[in-house]
């Protein structure tokens, strides 16, 4: 009797199906930069993607409040910022070791909770057949008054114009940086953009002179239209000047998945170098792992100087920088 029921209990083991893995991502990133990597996962691994993406404030707030109810697995975060946030609320699981290792300590939370994986500058797109265009090769120039009215920026609300401006105060101090940005504010005006495409697109039909954006959307539209009047200007690399301001998307695994060794499957595959590869020429950013060819016409890190502020340090600053944007009454 005991075998029959055993047998039985059997049949409905084998019987019963086995649910899919399924792994739940909140992204800030655009999904035109992911997609194709966790296409590529899913295929390989029978892994479900289902990816959330939006605002990476917004959704790094939605997992706080969500706290152990939180179907998130996984974090993405557009910038050091709000990853950094995230660890100071104790939301993401440690990172093994092995994965650890695969990134440089500047590229990776100091807590070993979350990790870099591509990287960006902040530069400037000029087009070319202004008068003034041999003229601009500092952040700082977009504040001058012959440029009212002339310069295409986004919203403050925007994570990598928050993070190239906590690098400024980093390197220079506040006063400086306030000066900056109330010129910014009065040379904009009310002509501001969500999306850094659009500025691109803003300076090469001539009706802005300069726009601050992340490089990628210059080189990608440069790529696409080579023969627009614009040119990629990566600023303030004079003896005198404080280099280009730096940033990442990182990766952290939420501290209430239900499946932390399936998240750090990602991990690992976003960390290999065919992945890293993806970033670097699909994408056109920086990857965090070495010995990953940059796509055609990136220049080589080795080529510029950058502002040396640990990537963490951006993070931790972040809301000093966003009290100085309300402020000024920076439009959001």
């Amino acid at each position: 009797m005991i075998r029959k029921v055993a047998i039985f209990a059997l049949l409905i083991i084998l019987a019963t199906p086995v649910l899919a893995q399924q792994l739940t991502i909140y992204s800030g990133r655009n999904p035109k930069f992911l997609d194709p990597l966790l296409q590529s996962f899913a295929h390989q691994t029978g892994i479900t993607i289902n990816l959330i993406s939006g605002n990476s404030s917004i959704l790094l707030s939605r997992l706080s409040l969500e706290d152990r109810t939180t179907a998130a697995d996984i974090y993405i975060g557009n910038d050091v910022g709000n990853l950094y946030r995230g660890s100071s609320y104790g939301l993401f699981n440690k990172i093994s070791k092995s994965l650890l290792s695969l990134v440089p300590a500047r590229h990776r939370s100091p807590d070993d909770d979350w990790i870099g994986l591509s990287g960006r500058l902040r530069v400037l797109v000029v087009n070319t057949e202004s008068r003034m265009s041999d003229n601009l090769d500092s952040i700082y120039d977009l504040s001058k008054p012959d440029l009212k009215g002339k310069i295409g920026i986004t919203y403050a609300s925007n994570e990598s114009f928050i993070g190239g401006a906590t690098s400024y105060f980093h390197i220079v101090g506040k006063e400086k940086n306030r000066q900056w940005l109330q010129g910014l504010k009065e040379n904009a005006g009310h002509n501001l953009y969500k999306k850094h495409s659009k500025i691109v697109q803003a300076v090469a039909y001539g009706n802005k002179v300069v726009g601050l954006v992340n490089h990628y959307y210059a080189l990608q539209f440069m790529q696409k239209f080579p023969e627009a009047p614009i040119k990629l200007v990566i600023p303030d690399q004079g003896k005198d000047q404080i280099g280009v301001a730096w940033n990442m998307t990182g990766i952290a695994v939420s501290r209430f998945s239900k499946q932390p060794e399936v998240a750090e499957k990602l991990l690992a595959y976003l960390l290999s170098k065919e992945q890293q590869k993806i970033f670097a020429e699909v994408n056109q950013e920086y990857p965090v792992l070495s010995g990953v060819t940059l796509a055609k016409g990136v220049p080589a890190m080795e080529s510029f100087r950058n502002i040396q502020t640990p990537i963490a340090e951006i993070g931790r600053q972040r809301d000093d920088t966003i009290t100085e944007f309300h402020r000024l009454r920076l439009r959001y």
